[in-house]
């Protein structure tokens, strides 16, 4: 299954240097690669999330010239594997900067997907063969079936809007970015 995935083409009137210079302020500098690690949610569950250095600032990441690789760092009250980990391409354009920025959960976020999927299709193969001999029963086994496929599905796409959604909250008015006139995102 492909994760989820979004691509936005926005625009700030600040010049890439200005952009740059407002996100130092607010990342905590981290070369390291992205990984996931399992921790305890403030329910008291234990979930994966994005590892993240010790900081008081909202961001990590790296930070080059012209572009960054960067994602909020956990909050123990709201653990979600499906934060999105976000690249910028900044170029300037037209007295401003025009941000590509692509949003995508770590690619080891949505391990367990698969196997509810395959469990529901076995659940569908299994009733297939019980209608005949007990309708009720196989219906029961369609029913667990969708959960089984549609639920982890749902939680997916929840978790990552969610997490674009925050993500999208912090840096729209610390770049002062903008959707460009005529541009959908």
């Amino acid at each position: 299954m492909a994760g989820p995935e979004r691509a936005l083409h926005l625009w700030s009137p600040l010049p890439p240097e200005a952009l740059i210079a407002r996100l130092h302020a607010e990342v905590e500098p981290d070369d390291a690669p992205m990984t996931l690690i399992w921790r305890v949610s403030g329910a008291g569950v234990v979930a994966r999330s994005l590892r993240a250095p010790a900081t008081e600032r909202p961001l990590f990441g790296k930070l080059e010239p012209g572009r960054f690789r960067l994602a909020l760092v956990p909050k123990v009250s709201s653990v979600n594997v499906f934060q999105p980990i976000l690249r910028g391409e900044l170029q300037a354009e037209g007295g401003g900067t025009a941000l590509q920025l692509n949003l995508r959960p770590h690619p080891d976020a949505r391990g367990f997907v698969g196997i509810f999927v395959a469990f529901g299709v076995l659940l569908v193969l299994i009733s297939m063969v019980g209608t005949l001999s007990q309708p009720g029963l196989a219906a029961v086994g369609y029913g667990f079936a969708a959960v089984a496929v549609v639920v982890p599905t749902l939680k997916v796409r929840l978790g990552f809007s969610q997490g674009c959604a925050q993500a999208l909250a912090l840096l729209q008015p610390l770049l002062e970015l903008k959707t460009p006139t005529g541009t959908a995102s």
